[in-house]
C-alpha cells in the first residue's frame, strides 16, 4: 500500500509564431519573410525542459527537411519563406503516462486584411493556446510540473533580434492595433447630436 497522493495537474501551453518582412535586398528565391515558431508556456516563462522531452514540427512540403525534431530547449525554429501555411507541432512529455499531443497552428506572414497593418518593423503574430491535463501524477512529478525556473534567453544573431524582444514588440503591436481600431470606430460613429430632433408620434 502506498501513501503517495496522486493528483490531476493542468498545464497551459502555446505554439506561437512571429514573422517579419525582409528588405528587398535580403530576399532570395522569393522568400519575402523571416519567421520564428516556438512552444512556450502560456502563463509564464517556466523551464519546459522539466516537462517536455521533445517537440516535432511538421512544416509545409516546400521546407527541407519538412520535419524538425527538437529534443532540447528552447523548442523553437527559425526559417524564411514566402507564404502563410498551417503546420503541426507534436509535443512529447517526460511523464510516462502522458501521451504526445499534436496541435495545428496557422503561421501568418502578414496580418489579415481585417486587421490594421502593424507598425513598421513589427511582426505578424499568431498564437495557438492549448491545455494539457496530466492525470494520476505522483508527488515527485508534481514538483517537476510546478517548477518555475526561467528559460535562458535565446539569441538569434542571424535574425538580429532575441525572442524576448520579438515577443515584446508583438504585444505592443497588438495593443497599438486595438487602439487604432477603437479610434476608427469612434470616428465612424461621429459625435452625438447636441440638439436631437424630437420624433413625431404616429397616428393609428
Amino acid at each position: 500500500f502506498s501513501s503517495s497522493v496522486m493528483a490531476l495537474v493542468k498545464k497551459y501551453f502555446k505554439v506561437a509564431s512571429y514573422a517579419w518582412a525582409l528588405p528587398k535586398a535580403e530576399q532570395e528565391h522569393k522568400k519575402t519573410h523571416r519567421w520564428i515558431c516556438c512552444l512556450r508556456n502560456a502563463q509564464e516563462d517556466d523551464d519546459l525542459s522539466t516537462v517536455v522531452s521533445k517537440v516535432v514540427f511538421e512544416l509545409h512540403k516546400d521546407f527541407v527537411p519538412r520535419v524538425r525534431a527538437l529534443q532540447n530547449p528552447p523548442f523553437e525554429i527559425a526559417e524564411r519563406g514566402y507564404g502563410s501555411f498551417q503546420l503541426a507541432a507534436t509535443i512529447h512529455f517526460k511523464h510516462a503516462s502522458a501521451k504526445p499531443v499534436t496541435v495545428q497552428h496557422f503561421l501568418l506572414l502578414t496580418e489579415p486584411e481585417s486587421v490594421d497593418a502593424a507598425p513598421d518593423g513589427s511582426p505578424a503574430v499568431a498564437e495557438t493556446f492549448f491545455e494539457v491535463a496530466f492525470a494520476n501524477v505522483a508527488p515527485e512529478w508534481q514538483e517537476q510540473l510546478n517548477t518555475k525556473t526561467p528559460e535562458a534567453p535565446t539569441s538569434y544573431s542571424h535574425l538580429g533580434e532575441s525572442f524576448a524582444d520579438a515577443e515584446a514588440k508583438a504585444l505592443a503591436a497588438v495593443a497599438a492595433a486595438l487602439a487604432r481600431t477603437r479610434q476608427k470606430l469612434a470616428e465612424r460613429s461621429g459625435p452625438a447630436d447636441p440638439n436631437p430632433r424630437p420624433t413625431k408620434a404616429r397616428r393609428k
